[in-house]
């Protein structure tokens, strides 16, 4: 599950920071492996605006749950695909954690003291940076829907 489950402080035994950035969230688990998964989450994508991945190139396909595939079946469906080195360049099929971009970038470089190692910025910037990024395109493209009548 989610890091943030496991980082204090903590409240009746429950992180505040994973409760702080998920409040108001429902969740459920879904093994995309298993053809009752992939079909429950086809029906939840017919029933929703936003579609968010966060998988490597190409999983999603595998799961038959591909951009392609589900904005064919759903045509108001707006899927956002995050990946951290993008879908097509050339480490994209790399995987990517908030410490490997801060690391990649310089960020850590220009963090600390300095004459100092690398270090990593206070919060998973490159995390929520990206999340910011995810949540502005589905917005334009919910607005572009609005006018258009079509998902993207």
């Amino acid at each position: 599950g989610d890091d943030y489950r496991h980082i204090g402080p903590f409240r009746d035994g429950e992180s505040l920071l994973f409760q702080s950035v998920n409040r108001g969230k429902k969740s459920i688990v879904l093994d995309l492996k298993s053809e009752d998964g992939a079909a429950a989450a086809r029906a939840l994508a017919a029933e929703c605006d936003v579609l968010v991945e966060n998988f490597r190139p190409g999983v999603m396909d595998r799961f038959g749950l591909g951009a392609d595939t589900l904005c064919a079946a759903c045509p108001q469906l707006v899927y956002v695909s995050v990946s951290g080195f993008g879908q097509t360049g050339p480490n994209r099929m790399l995987p990517a954690y908030d410490i490997i971009i801060q690391a990649m970038s310089g960020l850590m470089d220009m963090t600390g003291a300095e004459d100092g190692p690398p270090m990593m910025a206070g919060d998973a910037f490159a995390d929520v940076a990206g999340g910011m990024f995810a949540a502005f395109g589905a917005m334009v493209a919910l607005f572009d829907r609005e006018r258009s009548g079509k998902g993207r």
